[in-house]
């Protein structure tokens, strides 16, 4: 499918499918989440970024953590 929902594709494979919205704009997203998490293995890294807003559990909560990150880190 296309960014606005038009398929655009089509597969004789058994059960494939296209990517819907929600899982485009995921596979959109990995740059971006890369920039930060190929550090996953630093645990020292993440200890830092995790005592700023702990663990987060959704994309709202996500997105909150990042901006306090950045506020601390211009301060």
């Amino acid at each position: 499918m296309n960014e606005i929902g038009k398929q655009i594709q089509a597969t004789n494979h058994d059960g494939a499918r296209p990517f819907n919205r929600e899982e485009q704009e995921r596979i959109l997203r990995v740059n971006t989440c890369m920039s930060c998490h190929k550090y996953n293995a630093d645990a020292e890294f993440w200890k830092k970024v995790t005592d700023v807003k702990g663990f987060v559990k959704n994309d709202k909560m996500h997105k909150e953590m990042i901006e306090k990150v950045f506020m601390e880190c211009i301060k």
